[in-house]
């Protein structure tokens, strides 16, 4: 691993293990503390070898899917955003606030890396407590999905009808929630009685 981006992780390891996040891969770090809603903060690699943070939720009785298929998504190891947040899709490009470029022949100081997880720590973590509960994330999801997007909105994310459908089941909310799942089949060519949806919802019911 370059010595400069291994000075990044390990600078993010020490602030986001004292707020109790785990490591189970690098760049992607992990809070268990309010299942079945997992928090998630990552640092995603962009082009011209820079790094941009971006973080948000995943729910232990939603799956993953992807080009394989669904598969589960319910350990620290395994979990993935459903409602991913990504300073970039607000502005259109990667603010400097949120990024940091390795660029050969120059040094990354250990300031420019303390101002970056600053930052970034900062701003995740104001989402992170507006969220203790499936009801308070499925406010986040109504209130992000009326924002202005200049990249990528809600409907880009493979995940999004998918994991709030499935949430409103959770709630009760068995119309609502038939809706997005409907939404989610439809877009990806999933049959609505397909077995992992079905478990998914048996799970999502589950008290």
């Amino acid at each position: 691993m370059d010595t400069r981006l291994a000075a990044i992780i390990e600078t993010f390891n020490a602030r986001l293990a004292a707020l109790g996040f785990e490591a189970p891969r690098p760049r992607h770090w992990v809070r268990s503390t309010k299942q079945p809603i997992r928090e998630i903060f990552e640092l995603q690699p962009l082009k011209g070898a820079t790094y941009s943070a971006c973080w948000g939720f995943g729910l232990d009785f939603v799956p993953r899917y992807g080009r394989g298929g669904f598969r589960w998504k319910r350990t620290t190891k395994s979990a993935q955003c459903d409602l991913r947040i990504d300073p970039i899709d607000e502005t259109g490009d990667v603010p400097n606030w949120c990024s940091i470029a390795l660029l050969w022949g120059a040094k990354v100081y250990a300031m420019e890396i303390a101002r970056l997880a600053t930052s970034t720590i900062a701003a995740a973590t104001l989402d992170f407590d507006r969220v203790s509960s499936c009801v308070e994330l499925l406010a986040l999801f109504e209130k992000r999905s009326q924002l202005h997007f200049r990249r990528f909105s809600l409907e880009n994310y493979v995940q999004t009808d998918l994991a709030w459908g499935l949430l409103l089941h959770a709630l009760g909310e068995a119309a609502a929630g038939d809706a997005h799942l409907a939404r989610f089949c439809g877009r990806f060519n999933v049959a609505r009685n397909h077995p992992m949806i079905a478990r998914a919802l048996e799970a999502a019911q589950s008290p």
